[in-house]
Order: structure tokens, then sequence, then C-alpha cells
């Protein structure tokens, strides 16, 4: 029964779809992605299987360009403490991963280190491989409530091209890797909790446990009253919940700080040093940029649903909620700039929920919008000069490179 059941899942996720667009991206990774595009494109109706060759190819793709990132800022501190890991002693290496015996967010450090095995230490298969993790899971949490809601998979194409060449994102999985792997667990969490109605412990903790900004993220979740219709009475009283927590934060870090608990009184001293980076400059403009807009979407979608899909309210209250946090916290700039990054992962569903709920007009809007996220992530690609050149990403075979 359990072999019958391994063979099943192994015959589902290597299917004929998934092995020749494996193949074609690893011989060429934009071939694989327009591939598995085109099938997805021309199919009256497209089968789960070729969705899912559809995710392998975007992420592959991604987790391709991310692998020529020449390493800046944060990443240069992930690929020192990767390239540390000693092989022949995991238990130390997991212990001092970052230079000191610590244990704070372990499953990010079990995570490399397992990666570490696996690529026999390179860092370009480090940063490919975690890419990977990164949009596989937040390509399965929007598949997975779409199909909840019975979406057309040409749709759902359009949600997935949105969130994949949404360059704000795309930029934050190299640097900041530990909280773009939290919040993948995250999506996942939310997903699931849409579609079965039950909490995904194992999911939240995994999230917890890789990057402690999500910690704010668990009350919304488990509180049943965030997938109930949507109310001006709800929003403020959540809302009114999360912003005292912002203005009591240096007794909640206090409080923690003095826990019997590494990970614990690790956030309570992390809670009372943010307001130290003030002095951190960082515009917001790009974020006010792209996110105003989905903030309109946002409020418009949830005004039009008068309850139809009250399973949607978490995305109307993630999304509103983590942008009162990055325009009004009162804290730091660290603050808002970390909380941004959510932000960026929870639009795409925001935009489902516009779908559901202005189905007509949606329709039209929606893949003009994905196109031009298309155009705008290869015009802001092609003048980073971090990356390999466009000819070289886009017409190059992927082995040359490795």
């Amino acid at each position: 029964m359990v072999n019958n059941k391994i063979g099943n899942l192994v015959s589902y996720i290597f299917n004929i779809d998934v092995i020749v667009t494996l193949t074609l991206s690893l011989l060429w990774p934009s071939l694989g992605l327009l591939f598995v595009s085109f099938k997805v494109l021309t199919c009256s109706e497209s089968s789960e299987k070729q969705m899912l060759a559809l995710i392998v190819g975007l992420t592959f793709f991604l987790s391709y360009i991310n692998s020529t990132k020449i390493a800046s800022s944060d990443t240069i501190h992930y690929l020192t403490w990767y390239s540390n890991i000693d092989r022949s002693h995991p238990v130390s290496s997991f212990l001092f991963y970052r230079g000191d015996y610590s244990i704070n967010e372990p499953l990010f450090t079990i995570i490399s280190i397992i990666i570490n095995y696996l690529t026999l230490g390179s860092e370009t298969g480090y940063l490919f491989l975690c890419t990977f993790l990164i949009y596989f899971l937040q390509f399965c949490s929007i598949y997975i409530v779409a199909k909840h809601y019975n979406i057309s998979n040409k749709m759902i194409l359009v949600f997935m091209i949105m969130l994949a060449f949404f360059n704000p994102l795309f930029i934050q999985t190299v640097h900041a890797l530990r909280q773009m792997i939290a919040t993948s667990f995250l999506m996942m969490a939310i997903a699931k909790r849409i579609v079965t109605e039950k909490n995904s412990w194992i999911l939240m903790i995994m999230a917890f446990l890789t990057h402690m900004s999500v910690m704010i993220y668990l009350p919304i979740l488990i509180l049943s009253i965030s997938y109930k219709k949507l109310t001006v009475f709800h929003v403020l009283l959540i809302s009114g919940l999360v912003y005292g927590c912002f203005m009591a934060y240096n007794s909640i870090g206090n409080i923690m700080g003095d826990m019997n608990s590494e990970i614990l009184s690790v956030v309570g001293e992390k809670i009372l040093n943010s307001s130290k980076h003030n002095e951190m400059d960082l515009a917001l403009r790009g974020f006010y940029m792209y996110c105003v807009p989905f903030v309109l979407f946002t409020c418009y979608s949830a005004l039009s649903s008068k309850g139809a899909f009250p399973s949607m309210s978490i995305y109307y209250y993630l999304f509103t909620i983590t942008f009162c946090i990055v325009a009004l916290n009162p804290i730091s700039t660290e603050v808002s700039i970390r909380y941004s990054f959510f932000e960026y992962s929870f639009f795409p569903l925001t935009m489902m929920a516009y779908y559901l709920t202005n189905h007509t007009s949606a329709s039209k809007v929606l893949p003009i919008v994905s196109l031009l996220l298309v155009a705008i992530f290869f015009i802001l690609l092609s003048g980073d000069k971090s990356y390999e050149s466009l000819s070289i990403l886009l017409f190059k075979p992927f082995p040359l490179f490795w």
C-alpha cells in the first residue's frame, strides 16, 4: 500500500511534461520555460501535471538567473556562513554556523547545511537551490488557492508570471534569503488554511524557525476572524492590536529578552535593537510606486466581494496591515524595509482576490499588468551589472556556466 502511494507520487511529480521541461531547462533555461508556457497557453485546459511542469520551468529559470548574481549586501554574509560549513563535522557546523555558538533560526541553518552536502559546497548551487525552494513554494501556494476557486489554468499562468517577474521580490530572494524562505513557508501555510480551513502548524513553525520576522503574522493566521467577511470593525480591531504591539515594542522586547530561551530572547534583543537603525537610509519610493496601486486594487476587491469569498479576507488583512506597518510604523526604517518584503509576496494573491470579485475587468487588466511586469523586469535586469548580461541569460546554454 505504502509502495503504491510512493510510486503514484513519483509518477505524478516526474511526469513526461516535467521531465521534458527539466531536460530543456538543463540545456537551455529559457527554452524550457518557453516550451511549457506554450503548452499551457495552447491547450484548451491544461492538466495538473502540465501546471507542475510550468512551476518547475519558471522556478528553474529564475533560479538560474540568481545563480549568476555577484554577491553584495547580505548575500556576502550568507555565502560566508555557507562556505565555512565543515561537512565532516555537521553538528559543529550547525551550532557555530555564524561563527559564534547559536541556535537562532535553526531551520535556515539546517537547510544551508543540507544544500552544502548536495552541492559539495558550491556557492552557485546554494543560490540556485535556495531560489528554487523559495519560488517553488510560492508558486505552489498560488496554484493551491487558485484551483480551490476553480480559476482557469491560463489565468493561473498570469498570476504566476506576475509573481515570477515582480522585480522588487526577485531582488530580495538573494539579499533577504532567510526572510524569503520563511515567507514561502508562510504563504504555503496561508494557502493550506484557506483550502482546508485548518491551521498548518508545521509550516508556521517552519517559517518562524527560518526567520523570526514572521512572528507578527502567526496570531493573524490563527484568529478565525481573519477568515470571515471583511468589515471595517474587523480591520480596525486587528490593525489596532498589531499597532498596539508596535507601540509597546520596548516592553515586549524586555519581556522576551528575559525569557529562558535562546530563540525567544534573541527575538527580544532584535526588537529592542531595531530602534537603533533609524539612521538607515532607504528610499521606499519603489515600494510605494508598486504597492499603492495594489492597495487600491485590494480595497476595491474587498468592497466588491460583499462576503462572497470570505476565506480570501486573510489576504486583505495581511496586505493592508503590512502596508500600514511599512508606511506608518514609529519604530525604525529597518522594520519598514523588512516588512515591505512580505508585501511583495502577498500582492499576486490580492490580485487573485480582485479577479474573483471582478472577473470581467480583471480578465482584461491583469494580463496587461503581467506583461508590464515582465517588461520592467528585463529592462531593470539588463541594467544590473551584478547579473550576467541578458544575451547570456536568455540565449546561452546552461552547462557553460557551471
